[in-house]
């Protein structure tokens, strides 16, 4: 991932555009975080995390080490039928019953 200034962005000239490692944009750095960010650019190293409905999500470290992508997670899996973890063989759950009649 690079980072790179466009002062001459008709928008705005502090914005800093996200380039992949293929040279293709990916987008922009918030304007909210541009200047700041601008700042330190020399030192900036990124790495693409993954995609996201809005865009990429990328890590960044800002003291020129190399970021590191955190470790997934495994999902965890649905717990099995019976036993001792509250779960049984009503799976998904039913509609609770109206003991009421209505009132």
């Amino acid at each position: 991932m690079h980072l790179r200034r466009e002062p001459n962005n008709p928008a705005d000239s502090r914005a800093i555009a996200v380039y992949s490692e293929r040279n293709v944009q990916l987008g922009y750095v918030p304007a909210e975080q541009a200047q700041w960010i601008g700042s330190l650019l020399p030192t900036v190293r990124a790495i693409f995390q993954r995609a996201d409905t809005f865009g990429p999500v990328i890590r960044v470290t800002f003291d020129g080490s190399e970021p590191v992508l955190p470790v997934i997670k495994p999902k965890p899996e649905r717990p099995p039928h019976g036993g001792d973890c509250g779960v049984d063989d009503d799976w998904p759950p039913r509609e609770p019953r109206d003991d009421f009649g209505g009132i």
